[in-house]
C-alpha cells in the first residue's frame, strides 16, 4: 500500500515538473516582438540579438531553468524524507527492542507462576490463573515486537528508495544546470553546435529526473 501510494505521488510530482516547465515556456514565448535592444541612440529593435534562434534559445533557457528548479525542489524533498524514513526505521527498532524486553519479563513471570501453581498449596489456583495472563501478556508483547520490526523493515526500504531518487535527481538537475550554461553561450557566441548539446543534455537530464519516481 505504501508503495502504490508513493508511485501514485510520484507521477504527480513528475506531471507537475512537465506542467511548470510547459508554463514557463509558455510565458517565455507568449510575445512574437523582438526585445527591444538598447544602444546609443536610444532603444530600437535589434535584428541580431532579437531574430528567431535567439529567442528560441531564450526560451530554451527558461524551460530549462523551470526544470532545474523542479528537480532541485523534489531533490529537496526526497532527501528530508530519506532521512525521516530512516529515523523513523531506528524508532521502530528502539521499540522493537522495548517489546522483546517486556516479552522476556512477561515469560520470566510466567514461570515463576506456574512453578508456584505445580507446587501446591492455598494459593495454587491464583499462581496458575496469573501464568496464563503473563503467558497472554507474553504473546501479546511477541506480536507487536513482530509487527515493529516489520514497519522497521518498510520504514529502512522507503528510506532506500528516497536516496536512489534523491541521486538520480541531483545527476538530473546538474545536466540541467549543464544545459543551461551551454544555452547561454549558443546566445553569446551565435554557434548552432552549444545549442544542440544544450538540448541533448537538458533533455536527458529531464528523463532522469522525471524517472527517479517512475522506477
Amino acid at each position: 500500500m505504501q508503495q502504490r501510494s508513493d508511485r501514485r505521488r510520484g507521477i504527480v510530482r513528475v506531471a507537475a515538473m512537465a506542467i511548470v516547465a510547459g508554463m514557463v515556456g509558455a510565458c517565455a514565448d507568449q510575445s512574437g516582438t523582438p526585445a527591444p535592444v538598447y544602444m546609443m541612440g536610444g532603444p530600437t529593435m535589434g535584428v541580431a540579438s532579437a531574430s528567431a534562434p535567439v529567442r528560441r534559445e531564450a526560451r530554451q533557457i527558461t524551460v530549462q531553468h523551470g526544470q532545474t528548479l523542479t528537480a532541485i525542489a523534489l531533490d529537496h524533498h526526497v532527501k528530508t524524507a530519506a532521512i525521516i524514513a530512516a529515523n523513523q526505521a531506528v524508532l521502530a527498532q528502539d521499540q522493537a527492542t522495548d517489546q522483546w524486553n517486556f516479552y522476556e519479563a512477561k515469560s520470566l513471570k510466567k514461570n515463576l507462576y506456574a512453578i508456584a501453581a505445580d507446587a501446591g498449596g492455598a494459593h495454587a489456583a491464583d499462581y496458575a490463573k496469573k501464568a496464563k495472563t503473563e503467558g497472554a501478556g507474553q504473546d501479546q508483547a511477541q506480536v507487536d515486537a513482530k509487527g515493529l520490526e516489520d514497519q522497521r523493515e518498510q520504514d529502512l526500504k522507503r528510506s532506500e528508495t528516497h536516496e536512489g531518487r534523491h541521486h538520480r535527481l541531483t545527476i538530473g538537475a546538474t545536466l540541467l544546470e549543464m544545459a543551461i550554461a551551454l544555452s547561454t553561450i549558443a546566445i553569446v557566441t551565435k554557434k548552432r553546435w552549444p545549442w544542440m548539446i544544450s538540448g541533448a543534455l537538458g533533455g536527458v537530464g529531464a528523463v532522469i529526473a522525471a524517472f527517479a519516481y517512475l522506477i
